[in-house]
């Protein structure tokens, strides 16, 4: 019997000692170091430069001062987005399994770039041989 009890503790003992090994390793914490470029427009593509990134998109949730931004590619050490439709100018932040942190520049929106071409605008000119109109090809600038 005392063979038998001492037997049981031994692999009691064993087993205890097995399954509370420490296989518990925290992962480390990101950080970011940089944005690039730090200012532009809606759509314009962002890198996010840091550590200890996950690779899946999905684990990671990316806001520019506070409208949620669609990840294009992530790996540990960047992610990349696109500046989403109705985002501010402020803060950038990233929230990877409940921790946030906002990067160390603030993004700057900018107003999309306005371009306006006028063809074949009359523009009356005079001032030739007798006050006569002057025709032909011309340009006119107004500043």
């Amino acid at each position: 019997m005392k063979t038998t009890f001492k037997l049981f503790t031994m692999v009691f003992a064993l087993f205890a000692f097995v399954a509370c090994s420490d296989d518990d390793t925290t992962p480390a914490e990101f950080t970011i170091t940089a944005i690039s470029p730090e200012s532009g427009p809606v759509g314009t593509e962002i890198t996010i430069t840091g550590t200890n990134f996950p690779t899946d998109a999905s684990a990671i949730n990316l806001t520019f001062d506070g409208v949620a931004a669609t990840i294009t590619s992530a790996s540990s050490t960047q992610v990349v987005t696109t500046v989403p439709s109705g985002a501010g100018s402020g803060t950038v932040s990233v929230v990877i399994d409940g921790v946030t942190k906002a990067a160390p520049n603030s993004f700057t929106v900018l107003s999309p770039l306005v371009v306006n071409t006028a063809e074949n605008i009359f523009a009356p000119q005079v001032g030739g041989r007798g006050g006569e109109p002057i025709s032909g090809a011309f340009v006119k600038f107004s500043f």
